[in-house]
């Protein structure tokens, strides 16, 4: 009896610290799991926010037809941020929120100026540029 405790303890210690070194990849793919549904938001909205910047340049520079398409993809984007809000507060890294609510602020600040016309078409495009950057960082 004694014999098999003894034999047992060397079979026992790597398999305890195979397991626990397993367990990091384990937790650390737990996590990466949690934050897929805030990266994939992310995306569609940089994606959505492209479509309005190329097309709200087109409207600014005259092209009616354009203007359907940039509502739609305002319309976009806007659900997207809805679907973020939601998601924002349950993270709590060091200046997401912050700049979250900078972004919204910035796009408020921008479909007004689009709808207004009154930001000439370059300036729009290099502003919305702007806004597809500081979404990058949120999605990292």
């Amino acid at each position: 009896m004694l014999l098999c405790v003894i034999a047992t303890i060397p079979v026992v210690i790597p398999l305890y610290l195979y397991y626990k070194g397993e367990q990091k990849y384990i937790d650390i793919t737990t996590l990466e799991q949690v934050a897929l549904p805030p990266s994939s938001v992310t995306q569609d909205m940089i994606s959505a926010l492209q479509k309005h910047r190329d097309l709200a340049f087109s409207s600014l520079n005259g092209n009616d037809k354009a203007e359907a398409g940039r509502e739609a993809a305002k319309a976009a984007v806007d659900a997207q941020i809805a679907k973020m809000d939601g998601m924002v507060s349950r993270f709590e890294y060091a200046g997401l929120a912050e700049t979250w609510n900078q972004i919204k602020e910035e796009w408020g600040k921008q479909t007004v100026a689009i709808n207004n016309k009154s930001l000439a078409a370059d300036k729009g495009w290099d502003e919305q540029t702007k806004l597809i950057k500081q979404l990058f960082s949120v999605q990292d």
